[in-house]
């Protein structure tokens, strides 16, 4: 028996149609395998201590406000503006990290900050204060680093490298503030010429985006 010529057209056009399906699901599958890739989700524990460090930067930020405040009151304004500097960094720190944790599909919690405690009695003080705190921040970076890499959080750890080479930075500016303040004692000449000194540090604009991948 022949076969009319229009069933064999219908039968390719069946059989073009089911291979043409098959590829776009195995297009759709490549694609969605991909973007579960890019938004691959952190691991419980390592969102907690992100959203936990940007709570501790929060609670920097205060101190830090809180030191440059009691210098303005006491016309150290050069100093007052260096602490105010680095208010705005601790902020700029918590909210590129605020980013990190939406850029993965994550929404950060913000704990309660808690109530700044540094007093000082001398310049010297507060410096040695403060470089105390960055070392506290510096073994949180690499306790939160160290997790991210146990747990193969690799675009974590990448990210909080950032931090790392940073926190080199925080303690050499207080270190060094602390040396000149040191060698300076008693000599209110040359305190006033490192508050007018200090007074030169740029206060950055707050809020930053994190830095182009």
């Amino acid at each position: 028996m022949k076969v009319p010529r229009w069933t064999n057209i219908v039968a390719k056009l069946s059989r073009f149609s089911l291979l043409t399906a098959s590829a776009l699901l195995f297009s759709f599958a490549a694609y969605g395998a991909t973007y579960a890739a890019l938004v691959r989700k952190l691991p419980p524990e390592v969102t907690a201590a992100i959203n936990q460090q940007i709570k501790n930067e929060l609670d920097g930020a205060q101190e830090y406000l809180r030191l440059a405040n009691n210098f303005y009151a006491i016309n150290l304004n050069g100093f007052g503006a260096w602490y105010t500097a680095q208010y705005a960094e601790e902020l700029n720190h918590a909210r590129m990290m605020m980013f990190f944790l939406t850029d993965k599909d994550e929404i950060p919690v913000i704990g309660g900050v808690d109530v700044p405690t540094i007093t000082f009695t001398t310049t010297l003080d507060a410096a040695s204060r403060s470089l105390a705190l960055e070392e506290i921040q510096t073994d949180r970076i690499y306790k939160l680093h160290d997790l991210a890499t146990a747990t193969n959080s690799r675009d974590a750890a990448t990210f909080l490298l950032f931090f790392i080479t940073e926190q080199v930075q925080e303690e050499a500016n207080f270190k060094n503030q602390v040396d000149k303040l040191t060698l300076a004692g008693d000599d209110r000449a040359a305190l006033l010429a490192m508050d007018k000194d200090a007074g030169l540090r740029v206060i950055p604009p707050m809020f930053m985006p994190p830095p182009a991948p």
